[in-house]
């Protein structure tokens, strides 16, 4: 779901950075092409990135910078992923201060709506346990609703910022 969803947003982004209108419908036609590349290379840049991650992070924070614009190459370039790997090797090379930027700045407004559903579960949570009985069901219910529209909303604040810096590096 997140590839495609992905994949639509850096289709919408591409049509209007060029002028063009489009609609929901036709991001997601547009992006239907590119969806199993973009899970694919999604799942392997993963894997690079957690064994980079767990090589005392810097290593994963490095990979994830080199590869930020993978996913709008692929859609947008169409390029396969050792292609587009290397494209966006060579797109972030010299900006990656700014790639590491979009990321942080998604982190803390990542952290900012996690907290807003996350705070009030958690003291409803407390709450109900205090009175000696288990976590309601809703709780549970409440954390999943949260995570999803934590996610939902600020998805595509990570997605956006990185398809136009595609475009503004391309140029």
């Amino acid at each position: 779901a997140v590839a495609i969803s992905q994949a639509a947003t850096i289709a919408a982004v591409s049509e209007i950075h060029l002028g063009r209108s489009i609609s929901i419908g036709g991001a997601f036609a547009e992006a239907r092409g590119s969806i199993l590349p973009i899970c694919v290379i999604s799942l392997v840049l993963g894997l690079f990135m957690m064994l980079g991650f767990m090589l005392l992070i810097v290593p994963g924070i490095l990979m994830m910078l080199r590869w930020a614009l993978v996913i709008p190459v692929v859609v947008i370039e169409g390029l396969p992923m050792n292609a587009a790997m290397a494209r966006s090797s060579a797109l972030t090379e010299g900006h990656r201060g700014r790639v590491f930027l979009i990321y942080v700045l998604y982190f803390i407004i990542t952290l900012v709506f996690s907290a807003l559903w996350e705070v009030p579960n958690g003291v409803a949570s407390v709450m109900s346990r205090s009175t000696g009985g288990l976590s309601p069901v809703w709780v549970s219910v409440a954390a999943q609703a949260g995570t999803f529209a934590t996610q939902s909303l600020v998805g595509p604040l990570l997605t956006i910022p990185l398809a136009l810096l595609y475009y503004d590096e391309r140029s």
